[in-house]
């Protein structure tokens, strides 16, 4: 990936996740520091994040950068009962567990629908939602719901590969 590029999308993600801006010193200068729940998408995990991580955490923040059961790093934990819950639980234990206050949790790609579902459980412990390039889905609607039927055929494919 080229430097403008990476550039290009540090000053866009960053600024969404109320991380830097002009009005606001970053907690490095003597602003609040402020903690992050960074949550990737499928097929990927925390590492996806690295970059955007190491950012926030040299303006003086604290950032979890978690990888869902049964992906990335943790693929040897996939198994069939592994299911949406599992994902949901994965990151309402890393606040839970992190004593997380005043959240700003991030979610990518499909974990819109992860980051959803945590704050309907941990509303208290949130600050701020950030829905970044993200999947939402109504009520009751799979993740192949919500995807052109170009791509179904694609994405069950892979998902049979790595569960079979």
């Amino acid at each position: 990936m080229t430097t403008r590029r990476l550039f290009l999308q540090f000053t866009t993600i960053l600024p969404a996740l109320g991380a830097v801006s002009a009005a606001s010193p970053t907690a490095a200068q003597g602003g609040a520091p402020r903690n992050y729940v960074l949550v990737a998408g499928a097929f990927h995990g925390g590492w996806t994040w690295r970059k955007v991580a190491n950012l926030l955490r040299a303006a003086g923040h604290q950032v979890f950068a978690a990888t869902n059961t049964g992906l990335g790093e943790r693929h040897h934990l996939l198994r069939n009962d592994v299911t949406f819950d599992v994902f949901i639980d994965d990151i309402v234990n890393v606040i839970e567990w992190e004593e997380l206050r005043d959240v700003y949790l991030v979610g990518h790609s499909f974990s819109g629908r992860t980051v959803s579902a945590v704050a309907d459980r941990t509303p208290e412990r949130l600050k701020r939602i950030v829905f970044l390039d993200a999947v939402l889905s109504q009520n009751g609607e799979s993740m192949l719901d919500t995807l052109p039927p170009q791509l179904k055929k694609s994405a069950r494919d892979r998902c049979a590969r790595w569960t079979a």
